[in-house]
């Protein structure tokens, strides 16, 4: 067994990840949005134009989810009261299946047979977590990431199939049917518009999945000293990227005119504690960051089967089809109070980030949610602190996450201990204590001065191992 200590550490955290609380309102809320998505890009609800006068019958039932449907309905269609126009009625089934939420939709026209479509939607939950935490556990034990990633992807569908074997083929043709279905739609009628997200994300990592297949491939190409220059300009680059992330959520999530994404982009600095701490690390000790010299390639990392590389380039899509998306939705709806909710915030980047295994992915869908679960209601300030939690948090859960075919190690060089000492460091002086209150400049103050510190005795370490060798 290679370092016990971090099974413990992982068999620790799995409790604390799994009682991510997610809002009880936005589960049935996207439930019966993933129902009426399915139905309105299936067979039956094509059969409606966008846009068209339809009679929704909902005299035989009131409830919350009949009305949330007959709401989204009317973003889509003109629904009247009475009238000749094609009658929408829909059925909810609770009780059959624990953990599921059963529909029946039917439409019927003057004179044509009635039309009648029949699903069934996940109800949210935690339980997809269990997929990757195998898989690290397995990593930690010291197995091939081959067996461990097909582990997770076997974990994921047994929870999504409510852990039938037989039933993993048809709940995988559930997800992937309905979104070529309704993009082929949209490409032939040449309708783009779209009253919610839900498809978005998925359209996102199938996109996704061609580029990180050639990205991998590239920077694994060639000796091992151009591989980490590679590396470390893929890294740079993904900050690059941060502003025009920022941009595009601010745009789906429609925000006011007054709520600028550069002036909340910018003041998530004053915030980010994680990112900046490795930079003053790399200002106060320059030998870090510097690659190698040329030798040997005995500290070269690994060459991955091809296969490999092609279950890490589906992580992102198999996120997304564990309700990834509704998932972020539904646990940045529900807040217990400013300070924790910025410590959750941190922890839903890095579980999104560590799950994914996707520097990129990660950065724009976990930017997106927050833009539009989490818009800039109370000030830039705010809005810039909760950007700047989840930006520190993608970045420690994508460097920490084995799924990325990436060492850490390539990019500094620190031991483990070092980067765990900076990153810890920075999260409990900077993150966990400026969520609590403490104002941001004594923060500041107390994290420079701290790793200043530690870079001096670091420092003098080295020089006395390299004068003793």
């Amino acid at each position: 067994m290679t370092w016990p200590w971090l099974i413990f550490l992982l068999l620790g955290l799995l409790p604390v990840a799994l009682r991510t609380e997610l809002d009880l309102a936005s589960q049935d809320r996207l439930a019966v949005l993933s129902l009426y998505r399915d139905w309105r890009w299936s067979g039956a609800g094509r059969s409606l134009k966008p846009g068209v006068e339809v009679v929704f019958e909902d005299a035989d039932d009131k409830g919350p989810l009949v009305n949330l449907f007959k709401s989204q309905l009317q973003r889509d269609f003109r629904v009247a009261s009475f009238g000749p126009a094609p009658h929408v009625r829909a059925l909810f089934d609770e009780s059959s299946i624990v953990g599921r939420l059963r529909a029946r939709i039917e439409i019927e026209n003057v004179n044509e047979e009635p039309r009648a479509w029949s699903g069934e939607a996940v109800r949210l939950g935690n339980g997809w977590m269990m997929g990757p935490w195998v898989a690290l556990a397995l990593l930690i034990l010291g197995q091939p990431l081959g067996l461990a990633l097909a582990c997770h992807v076997l974990m994921t569908a047994l929870w999504l199939s409510h852990w039938s074997p037989l039933d993993i083929p048809s709940t995988l043709l559930q997800f992937v049917l309905p979104s070529f279905g309704e993009i082929a739609f949209r490409v032939r009628e040449n309708y783009w518009n779209a009253s919610e997200l839900g498809r978005l994300p998925a359209l996102g990592a199938l996109l996704w999945f061609l580029p990180r297949l050639l990205l991998q491939a590239w920077n694994r190409g060639g000796d091992a000293r151009s591989s980490l220059r590679r590396t470390r300009m893929l890294v740079l680059g993904s900050f690059l990227v941060e502003p025009l992330v920022v941009w595009t959520g601010s745009l789906f999530g429609q925000w006011s005119a007054d709520a600028a994404w550069w002036k909340v982009y910018l003041g998530s600095f004053a915030f980010r504690f994680l990112t900046l701490a490795f930079a003053a690390a790399v200002f106060f000790r320059p030998e870090i960051f510097r690659l190698p010299p040329a030798g040997p390639d005995e500290d070269a990392p690994a060459r991955i089967p091809k296969r490999v590389y092609v279950m890490l380039a589906l992580l992102p899509l198999l996120f997304i089809a564990a309700n990834g998306w509704s998932w972020l939705a539904a646990a940045l709806a529900y807040s217990t109070g400013e300070s924790l909710f910025r410590l959750k915030v941190f922890g839903l980047g890095w579980l999104l980030s560590m799950a994914t295994g996707s520097r990129l992915f990660s950065l724009w869908l976990g930017t997106l949610a927050l833009a539009v679960t989490v818009p800039p209601a109370t000030g830039h300030w705010n809005a810039a602190q909760l950007l700047a939690c989840l930006l520190d948090g993608l970045l420690v859960g994508w460097w920490m996450s084995p799924l990325k075919a990436v060492r850490l190690r390539d990019f500094f060089r620190m031991g483990l201990f070092e980067l765990a000492a900076v990153a810890t460091l920075a999260v409990i002086v900077g993150t966990f204590l400026s969520s609590v209150g403490v104002p941001v400049g004594l923060c500041w103050l107390s994290l420079i001065l701290g790793l200043w510190a530690y870079s001096q005795a670091s420092a003098g370490r080295h020089e006395n191992e390299d004068a003793s060798s």
